[in-house]
């Protein structure tokens, strides 16, 4: 039986975390990036081991050496004779880095690399009866459908689909923030917002008008990243993936019609990459077809994902740790509130012009 205890989860998953970080810097493919590489690789290992020890009951320091802990792990594993000695060509081709600035070839970073999570792959299944290249902190994600779109990002980074990786990523966001701000209820500021924009969008000729609802719309979306409990900055740097397509509005337009939460989960995972596939698809052709002088879409091209991996998990566990349910008639209400005011207003337009009427009269 998978042991499934939530810290255990957390813990395996951070030192994935820093695996994929590793697989990230040998993708780079310099000398640099392998030896920060395998200096991050040893550290997720390292990470590995000391939860399978600690959590296995025995007690090991924050300091322990390396081979205190492999000691510990023989102590573990049902065979004795298990070979863990990938483990320990990591950490020491590591230490000819750190310490004697020896820089790894690039088939030596890749195969010590694979061999040592090979390794460790096999050790967390004979210890914890799990898989650690199939643990996911998405584990922790209490809603399926985001626990499944994410997971599907994951595997698409896995297997270098970059581009699916990014669409499914947007969509897990997406997805757990649209649930989130019906939870976060309280201010309606979305539905003063949409008033405003009904009312101001009735003379679309009018300067004066049209900066305000400019403004209107740009202090709700800030106000929105701020509900949201986002980092503003790690928020702009997510969205600049597709700056013009990710916002923080609410709305249900900006989800695709045929979704529908009757659905199984498989067919609106189809319908949800499909919207998002063509939504983002101007912004993946610009980072896809960037030139080396076009430096910001470099940097999206190279560092986005491992970047937004993290971004979109902390802010999914975030949201999660305040429990709250919101209306399902929040949005319909507002729709009935935004009718009745359009109605007053040309109403009030139609007095104002009988009026004018009878003074000329």
């Amino acid at each position: 039986m998978p042991n499934t205890d939530p810290e255990l989860i957390r813990r395996l998953a951070y030192s994935k975390e820093l695996y994929l970080l590793a697989q990230h810097f040998i993708s780079i493919g310099n000398d640099i990036a392998f030896a920060e590489a395998i200096v991050i690789c040893d550290a997720a290992v390292d990470s590995l081991l000391r939860t399978i020890v600690q959590y296995k009951g025995r007690t090991i320091g924050a300091d322990e050496k390396f081979p205190n802990i492999i000691s510990n792990l023989k102590g573990l594993l049902p065979d004795n004779t298990f070979n863990l000695s990938p483990l320990q060509r990591l950490h020491d081709i590591r230490n000819q880095v750190q310490h004697q600035y020896i820089l790894p070839a690039d088939t030596q970073a890749r195969q010590t690399i694979n061999d040592a999570v090979n390794c460790a792959d096999i050790i967390t299944d004979k210890t914890l009866n799990l898989r650690w290249r199939d643990i996911s902190i998405s584990e922790l994600f209490e809603d399926e459908l985001t626990r499944k779109l994410y997971q599907d990002a994951e595997k698409a980074y896995s297997d270098g689909n970059k581009e699916d990786a990014i669409i499914y990523l947007v969509a897990t966001f997406e997805c757990a923030r649209f649930d989130e701000q019906i939870r976060s209820y309280g201010s309606f500021i979305t539905i003063d917002k949409l008033e405003a924009e009904e009312v101001l969008d009735l003379d679309e000729n009018n300067l004066y008008f049209k900066k305000i609802l400019d403004y209107i719309r740009t202090i709700h979306d800030e106000v929105e990243i701020l509900k949201l409990r986002l980092d503003y900055k790690e928020y702009r740097w997510f969205a600049d993936i597709a700056p013009e397509i990710i916002c923080p509005t609410f709305e249900k337009q900006n989800w695709p019609e045929e979704y529908n939460k009757t659905n199984s989960d498989e067919l609106n995972i189809q319908i949800i990459y499909k919207y998002w596939k063509e939504k983002l698809s101007k912004d993946l052709k610009r980072i896809s077809e960037a030139k080396p002088d076009d430096r910001y879409e470099m940097e999206l091209k190279k560092n986005w994902l491992p970047f937004a991996f993290r971004f979109v998990e902390n802010a999914i566990i975030n949201w999660q740790s305040v429990k709250r349910k919101g209306p399902d008639i929040l949005v319909e209400e507002g729709v009935k509130i935004i009718r009745t005011l359009i109605g007053k207003y040309k109403e009030y337009q139609n007095n104002m012009k009988q009026g004018e009427k009878n003074n000329i009269t």
